[in-house]
């Protein structure tokens, strides 16, 4: 016998798929943004061939590549997290009520698996260490737009 009548299990689902979508969307997201963090990366390590004498604007540079290089791979350790560790979650926790349904001739209950917290943390830093790229690379340009010595 089912615990949820049918008007539950259909709002249940619908949270379920949600859930599913709001999942897809932030791995559509960081996809997108790791391509772009990468190619920035590339490109500036391909780029800069001259060294500069100007501490500033070395300092800048080097901030940039740090940051971008933090971004990235935490932003893959969320990706990681959100493409392949919670999907086995959720089958897992499928699998694991699995015997028990069967054993009593019942539907298998929606399974839904919480995001844990170190892939939103590593999410976070991601946006964090993206956009602080983003502010050294505009001084960076401005510094080599305008020296200061």
């Amino acid at each position: 016998m089912n615990s949820f009548t049918a008007q539950e299990q259909a709002v249940l689902k619908g949270g379920v798929d949600l859930m599913d979508d709001l999942l897809r969307g932030r791995i559509a997201w960081l996809q997108h943004l790791l391509l772009l963090s990468v190619t920035v990366l590339g490109l500036l390590a391909a780029l800069q061939t001259t060294i500069s004498d100007n501490p500033p604007l070395r300092l800048a540079l080097a901030l940039a590549v740090v940051l971008l290089a933090l971004g990235t791979t935490t932003g893959c350790i969320a990706l990681w997290g959100y493409r392949v560790y919670v999907p086995n979650l959720r089958l897992q926790g499928y699998l694991d009520k699995a015997p028990a349904t069967i054993r009593e001739s019942r539907a298998v209950g929606i399974v839904s698996g919480k995001i844990p917290t170190r892939y939103a943390v590593c999410e976070r830093i991601c946006y964090v260490c993206l956009f602080g790229a983003i502010i050294a690379l505009v001084a960076y340009t401005i510094l080599l737009l305008c020296p200061l010595w």
